[in-house]
């Protein structure tokens, strides 16, 4: 069961990733400087660009 939550996490980390990658950058007044740790579903989630 473990297996699966893995897997499921892992195509949602990849398609998060594909969703940002696929947008135009925009800088309006605002700079984020940001690391992206692929390990880390927060890094996707609760990045401060989603907070403004």
């Amino acid at each position: 069961m473990n297996i699966f939550k893995s897997i499921k996490r892992n195509i949602t980390k990849r398609n998060v990733i594909h969703s940002i990658l696929e947008k135009d950058q925009q800088n309006i007044d605002v700079v984020n400087i940001h690391r992206i740790n692929l390990n880390n579903v927060g890094d996707f989630y609760c990045a401060p660009h989603q907070l403004f």
